[in-house]
Parts: C-alpha cells; sequence; structure tokens
C-alpha cells in the first residue's frame, strides 16, 4: 500500500469519526475527495465487495450523521416541490434506461452487468446526494462560504492534475488534443476527458458564486 493511499486511508477515517460531531465540514472533505476519485491508486474496492471504496464509507458516515443530527440542529426537512419533483423524474428516468441497458447492454458497452450497474445507477444516484445535503446544509453564510471553498478547491485540483499530466505545450490541433486527451487523462487523473470537460467547465460558475 502506498503512502497516497494510507494517507487517504487515514483522511476518510478521521472525517467520517468527526462527521459524528459536525456533518457539513465532513461533507465538504468528501467533495475535496472527489478530485482523487477515480485516481489509479485509488482504491476501487475494499476487501473485495463492489462498490465498497473509502469515498462511498465516508460519504455513508455523512448521510448517518447528517441524519442523526436533524433534531438537534433543530431544522425540519424543507426541500422544495420544483426540487422534489426533478429529483424524482431524475431517479425515474435513470431507473428505465439502466433497465432498458440491464436487459440488453448490446455490443456497445463492453463491461458486465454488474459494471453496468454500477457506473449508470449507482453512480447516477450517488453523486446527487452531496447536493441535497448542501442544499438541505447551507442555512448561514459561514457554511455557504465553507462549501463553496471546498467546490472551488476540488476544481483547482482536478485543473493541476489536468496541467500536470497534459502539460502547457499550446496544440491548436482539435484532433491531436482530444487523442492526447483520450490516452492520458483518464489513464492518469481517472476521469474521462468527456467528463473532465464538462467538471472543469463548471469551475467559472463556482468562481463567480465564491467572489
Amino acid at each position: 500500500m502506498s503512502i497516497r493511499v494510507i494517507v487517504c486511508v487515514l483522511f476518510v477515517l478521521g472525517f467520517s469519526m468527526y462527521a459524528y460531531r459536525n456533518w457539513f465540514v465532513s461533507l465538504c472533505a468528501s467533495v475535496f475527495l472527489m478530485a482523487f476519485l477515480k485516481h489509479p491508486d485509488m482504491p476501487r474496492n475494499l476487501i473485495g465487495v463492489p462498490g465498497v471504496n473509502l469515498w462511498n464509507i465516508l460519504l455513508a458516515n455523512v448521510v448517518i450523521a447528517w441524519w442523526s443530527q436533524q433534531r438537534h440542529e433543530g431544522v425540519s426537512w424543507d426541500l422544495s416541490r420544483p426540487l422534489k419533483i426533478a429529483f424524482c423524474l431524475y431517479f425515474i428516468v435513470i431507473s428505465i434506461s439502466c433497465l432498458r441497458a440491464f436487459a440488453d447492454p448490446t455490443d456497445y458497452y463492453p463491461g458486465t452487468r454488474m459494471d453496468l450497474f454500477q457506473d449508470y445507477f449507482v453512480n447516477s444516484i450517488r453523486f446527487i446526494v452531496p447536493a441535497i445535503l448542501f442544499y438541505d446544509g447551507c442555512r448561514t453564510r459561514e457554511r455557504v462560504t465553507l462549501a463553496l471553498g471546498a467546490v472551488v478547491l476540488l476544481y483547482f485540483l482536478l485543473a493541476v492534475q489536468v496541467i500536470r499530466y497534459m502539460g502547457l505545450q499550446p496544440d491548436f490541433s482539435g484532433s491531436e488534443l482530444s487523442g492526447r486527451a483520450a490516452r492520458i487523462v483518464q489513464r492518469s487523473v481517472g476521469y474521462n476527458r468527456v467528463d473532465m470537460s464538462m467538471m472543469l467547465a463548471g469551475a467559472s460558475w463556482a468562481a463567480v458564486a465564491k467572489l
């Protein structure tokens, strides 16, 4: 086990325990950890169980702590009706799509049905959880500032990794740049180049919101 993996394990254990004192800070820590979620050094599963990885363990503890601390914080679940409808429609669309793909993956999907379930159903749901918790938790100016800081830091760390592995050489050829990104970004950072471009596109909005 490398030193980086040991540091990540200690990071997750520390914030998992701290979540039961302050779940919001640990939620921000989970957003920070997303910068390395797909990194090749990050363990994909622990003890051989699919889906049991460091980020999922931290997020699970944050959700449990959030649920248990709702009474102590004296707040109620006040998700607006339009958002509830949007989340329900999203869940329905994802469920129907995954059932259709699970029934007949076709030759276009090279993985197993279990991989399909994890990639296109579980991942599509779990990445919505931090957004819902942020919506519920950002009730003070201090929490809003902390949340925006975590999001900006996430984008900054992703950008640093892309620059580190792609370099700063000017390249005005779209096909060559796309080919290099396909080879380097996913292998070194872990995220698909298309997903990375969409994520970094939101960095400007995060910076504007932070200001």
